[in-house]
């Protein structure tokens, strides 16, 4: 099959990868395996046409918006203009060669204006609504305009998959379409260099939170038991690694604020790529991620994945990833004792029960390896083209008989 992915956001020189590049990527690298052929459809910052690690890749420059300062007319205005440049790319790949099914993102509501016939489906890489329901980074205007923009996507589309039981059940809810749940496939793609871990922490005991530094991943809840926590653990570090939303230094002013005496055992690094963050991710002794919600988290899944014990939180997708207590642990959302408590709980794991939990914890990602996952996407492709062209018979049939 020929499956073209159409994304806002893909791999470029120089970036630091997000979840949804991360994703596609693998997908990619996993179809091809298995003898498909991808090719990504993607925004950014030039026209180009070029092969990143042998997937063909069309990268198209959307206009910038000359309003600056409303968030909503800038969204608006990337949304529309990312539709009709990356859906003139996708009608000119169409009509040179033979595609067999597109898979749109619903961010920025991509494919609502696509009206060809090729089967299309839609992956929700989140929901804005449900994604941001305890925001404090965007307006309720600027979410509920994601969302209707969203809900938009989704119209015309054969099918609609999600990798969280979370974000399918809000969609579903919202849009009364069916949504399916296909878990995101994981390999781990470098063991990366050790350059940093020795600079920054050999030798060290540490809790880590690796990911965007803002309210919905949980740094302000992290920040208010900070200081007790390393109070407490005297020979911990607590180490933070990732973007600050639009350079805002609030969240890091708090941490370290909060830490007070504490303040020289915090360690801050700027977002790094896979090589450079895997062997820190590898040495922490546990890793901490109390985000508000979460779309089947990409930073669980990568912690996991290395056995590492994480302290996740209850009804937001990791419960998907972690049972509480067996393979790593769920704190409640927003609840800053109960991400105490349970992270004192993980640092009184005797080391014969650490061991256990970890190997728990590495035997969940084994599920997400690609010939288990991506070869269910294959049949999930399949089986969309399979009921579009019963019914697009069934049509011909009724002409023909009328």
């Amino acid at each position: 099959m020929v499956i073209v992915f159409v994304v806002p956001s893909f791999f470029a020189k120089n970036t630091v990868a997000t979840g949804l590049p991360n994703y596609i990527y693998r997908v990619s690298k996993s179809l091809q395996k298995l003898g498909h052929t991808p090719i990504v459809i993607t925004a950014g910052g030039v026209d180009e046409a070029v092969r990143y690690d042998g997937i063909q890749v069309y990268r198209r420059e959307i206009p910038a918006c000359p309003l600056h300062g409303n968030e909503i007319v800038q969204y608006l205005h990337k949304s529309f203009f990312m539709n009709i440049v990356l859906g003139k790319e996708l009608n000119c790949l169409c009509k040179k060669q033979r595609v067999d099914i597109i898979q749109f993102c619903n961010l920025y509501g991509l494919g609502i204006l696509y009206k060809r016939k090729i089967p299309s489906v839609l992956r929700l890489s989140s929901y804005a609504p449900e994604y941001y329901k305890y925001s404090n980074t965007y307006s309720h205007r600027y979410i509920k305009t994601m969302g209707f923009i969203e809900r938009l996507a989704g119209r015309g589309k054969h099918a609609i998959f999600a990798p969280s039981n979370v974000m399918a059940s809000a969609y579903c809810r919202d849009t009364g379409r069916h949504v399916d749940v296909i878990e995101t496939p994981y390999i781990i793609d470098t063991f990366g260099s050790d350059e940093l871990y020795q600079k920054h922490l050999a030798g060290k005991k540490y809790f880590l939170f690796f990911g965007s530094l803002y309210a919905e991943k949980g740094i302000y809840v992290i920040s208010r038991i900070v200081g007790r926590l390393l109070k407490e653990h005297s020979d911990f570090y607590f180490v933070f690694i990732g973007p600050l939303h639009k350079n805002d230094q609030t969240p890091l002013k708090e941490i370290y604020k909060n830490a007070g005496s504490c303040k020289d055992r915090i360690i801050y690094l700027k977002p790094l790529k896979h090589d450079s963050l895997y062997p820190i991710i590898r040495q922490a002794d546990y890793v901490v991620l109390p985000s508000l919600m979460d779309n089947f988290p990409n930073a669980c899944i990568e912690a996991m994945s290395f056995g590492r014990i994480v302290i996740g939180t209850d009804g937001t997708s990791f419960e998907q990833l972690i049972t509480d207590g067996v393979n790593g642990f769920l704190s409640k959302p927003g609840d800053a004792e109960s991400l105490y408590r349970k992270i004192c709980e993980a640092c009184a794991l005797t080391a014969e029960q650490k061991s256990t939990m970890s190997e728990k914890a590495a035997q969940r990602i084994d599920l997400l390896k690609p010939d288990v996952v991506v070869k269910r996407l294959i049949q999930y492709y399949g089986k969309v083209l399979s009921d579009y062209r019963r019914k697009s018979d069934g049509v011909k049939q009724s002409e023909k008989n009328y």
